[in-house]
């Protein structure tokens, strides 16, 4: 029986060592060998969403620098398939959203906008409180001009925070800034 268990646990502790391995290559060998160790460490351990989110994380900054629509997609890819490890994850889902909206401005084309639309309302579908994430979607939707939308996003953020901060869950609170944003938005 513990043979079993060593022998389940080796491609788990093989990608962990992998990814470690990637986090390093980046800051010495660059972008395609921490792209391949990431991919090595997704293909040993196929259960896994670690691999997928550091790959992820890689494409969507590789695209901030570049602009690269193919590094778009690979991080869109790759944030799918760590969604497909952890479904029940809606803070995986909203990842793709902020991403697209932390973009400098000239990558925020409609279609980006439009994927941040669809991602954050996707995650809030599995998290209907967040009122950070009404309020990211709120402002993606003024980005693209669905006014109304828009509105009703910043309304139920402000609904949301104002409950957060009459029930004391001060790690919920929208931060300033983002609730001047919001505000802006609901009136």
């Amino acid at each position: 029986a513990i043979g079993c268990i060593t022998i389940s646990l080796v491609p788990s502790m093989n990608a962990q060592a992998l990814v470690r391995v990637a986090d390093y290559d980046i800051r010495s060998r660059g972008v395609s060998q921490t792209r391949r160790s990431y991919q090595n460490a997704a293909e040993i351990d196929a259960l896994s969403a670690t691999p997928w989110l550091r790959l992820a994380d890689l494409e969507f900054n590789q695209w901030y620098q570049t602009g690269s629509d193919e590094s778009l997609q690979r991080a869109l890819k790759s944030i799918d398939e760590a969604i497909s490890r952890e479904s029940t994850s809606p803070g995986l889902k909203a990842i793709p959203g902020m991403r697209c909206l932390s973009a400098p401005s000239k990558f925020q084309t409609e279609e980006v906008l439009q994927i941040a639309v669809e991602r954050l309302t996707e995650a809030l579908v599995g998290y209907p409180t967040n009122a950070a994430w009404h309020a990211h979607l709120a402002d993606a939707q003024a980005r693209r001009r669905m006014i109304e939308q828009s509105r009703a996003s910043a309304r139920r953020a402000l609904e949301l925070d104002d409950l957060n901060r009459e029930a004391g869950h001060s790690d919920k609170y929208l931060s300033t800034d983002l609730r001047a944003q919001t505000e802006q938005l609901a009136s």
